[in-house]
C-alpha cells in the first residue's frame, strides 16, 4: 500500500509544479527518497499540545539590513491563522501579495503605455506592473 501511495503523490506533484517543488523540497530537507517518509519527519515539528498554551506577546526577528521597505503579515485565528500555509489557504496570501503589489506598484506607470499614449498614463490593469 506504501509503494501505491507513494506513486499517486509523485504522480500528482508531476502535474502540479507547486506541489512538485513542496515534494522535493520536502525530500531535500528530510533527506529522504521516498514522499511519504519525508511526510512522517513532518511529525516530529509540531506545535500540538502547545501553541494553544501560548498566551503572551510574541516576537519574531528577522535581519533584513538592506531591504528598501518590509512588509509582514501575521495570521492570528480571527484572520484564518488556523489555514495560513501556502497550500492550505491560497485565498488569503493571494489577498495580501496581491494588496501588496498593487500597493508597491500602482504609482508607477508602465512605460510602454506611457509611450503609446504619447506621455499620458494608462488606466488599464497593465499599470500595476513594474515597466522592464
Amino acid at each position: 500500500m506504501t509503494g501505491l501511495v507513494n506513486a499517486l503523490i509523485n504522480w500528482k506533484a508531476s502535474r502540479s509544479p507547486g506541489m512538485r517543488w513542496a515534494l522535493d523540497d520536502a525530500r531535500w530537507t528530510f533527506g529522504k527518497e521516498h514522499p511519504l517518509d519525508a511526510m512522517d519527519e513532518f511529525q516530529k515539528y509540531s506545535l500540538a499540545g502547545v501553541a494553544q498554551r501560548i498566551k503572551g506577546d510574541v516576537l519574531l526577528l528577522e535581519a533584513l539590513t538592506s531591504a528598501r521597505s518590509v512588509t509582514t503579515k501575521i495570521y492570528d485565528r480571527e484572520s484564518g491563522g488556523a489555514e495560513h500555509c501556502q497550500l492550505g489557504a491560497p485565498t488569503l496570501w493571494h489577498a495580501d501579495l496581491f494588496d501588496w503589489l498593487s500597493e508597491k506598484f500602482e504609482s508607477r506607470p508602465n512605460v510602454r503605455d506611457e509611450e503609446s499614449s504619447g506621455g499620458r498614463r494608462s488606466v488599464g490593469r497593465s499599470k500595476h506592473l513594474p515597466a522592464h
